[in-house]
């Protein structure tokens, strides 16, 4: 993998991961634990995500399914965060925003990074 996407996409796993392990805490942790401590193993969590990405992509990539894999959770990933946390920020009264992402931007994303892929994959494989 490119190293400046390898670095990216590594941001991206750590700071989503980040998100996600917060979200997971705060919810199935009772509400004595301090939500410093909550942080912190969120934190933890998301550079043990994050280290494993880092190794898990110094290899480089082989075959047209590896690349259409890589592409469509890699972009179905940031379709998703887009998706369900727009609209949250820019209107937060609405209660159906998250829907955007669980049910549009997410599963598109998700097609056009294996479309893109595995378009990169073929014409990667004829160089």
């Amino acid at each position: 993998m490119h190293p400046i996407l390898r670095i990216v996409f590594v941001f991206v796993v750590a700071v989503l991961g980040n998100l996600a392990f917060q979200i997971l805490f705060m919810l199935l942790l009772p509400d004595a634990v301090p939500a410093l401590l909550s942080y912190f193993a969120a934190l933890g969590c998301a550079i043990l995500a994050a280290r494993l990405a880092w190794v898990k992509t110094a290899s480089p990539i082989r075959g047209v399914l590896a690349y259409i894999l890589v592409g469509a959770i890699a972009t179905g990933a940031v379709g998703f965060a887009i998706g369900f946390f727009g609209p949250m920020i820019v209107v937060p009264e609405s209660n159906q925003g998250p829907l955007l992402g669980i049910l549009y931007t997410g599963p598109l994303g998700f097609v056009l990074g294996a479309v893109g892929g595995g378009i990169y994959g073929v014409t990667r494989g004829r160089r």
